[in-house]
């Protein structure tokens, strides 16, 4: 499925009478992305993968379902990103974290984001899935789960060597 055509459109489902909406919302194609309701009522769609591969311009894009319109304007800057985590935590702002720079050899991305509730700026970022005494070491695959006050948890995942060896799953770092 890795190599499928994305869509160029999204869907409103109503779980009231379980149908989707009548008129599909064009947009362009993207797939392997995230997804997460803000605070506005638009849905943000964050990185993913195109027909020429992963989307370098516009990485945050925002689909209003009250009106059907696709926006690209607005949002803070952040590096391309395939498969990424998004959460909407409890104050509103917007969590970002893992996936992959979408390379025909996909490597890890480490970066941490917290954006505002708008998803108009980068209030932190925090390079936190290195292991601090082995900067060659990445954790991937962690499940991240938002908490109280804003907070977010992250559980497990795998360790992997940055090099030529690429080795899979070894013991975690301590750090």
């Amino acid at each position: 499925l890795h190599d499928a055509l994305p869509i160029c459109s999204a869907e409103t489902f109503d779980p009231a009478t379980r149908t989707f909406g009548a008129d599909p919302i064009s947009i362009p194609a993207r797939a392997r992305h995230g997804a997460i309701a803000l605070a506005s009522g638009e849905v943000l769609l964050v990185g993913g993968k195109d027909q020429a591969g992963p989307i370098t311009e516009q990485t945050l894009a925002a689909v209003a379902t009250e009106s059907p319109r696709y926006r690209k304007s607005g949002f803070a800057a952040i590096a391309p990103r395939v498969d990424p985590v998004v959460l909407r935590l409890s104050d509103d702002r917007v969590f970002i974290a893992g996936g992959n720079d979408g390379a025909s050899s996909p490597a890890p991305l480490t970066e941490l984001l917290w954006l505002d509730a708008k998803a108009s700026s980068v209030q932190r970022r925090l390079d936190a899935l290195s292991c601090p005494d082995d900067p060659a070491t990445v954790t991937v695959q962690t499940a991240f789960a938002p908490m109280p006050g804003g907070a977010v948890l992250g559980a497990g995942g795998c360790i992997i060597q940055n090099d030529a060896t690429n080795a899979p799953c070894t013991d975690p770092c301590l750090g």
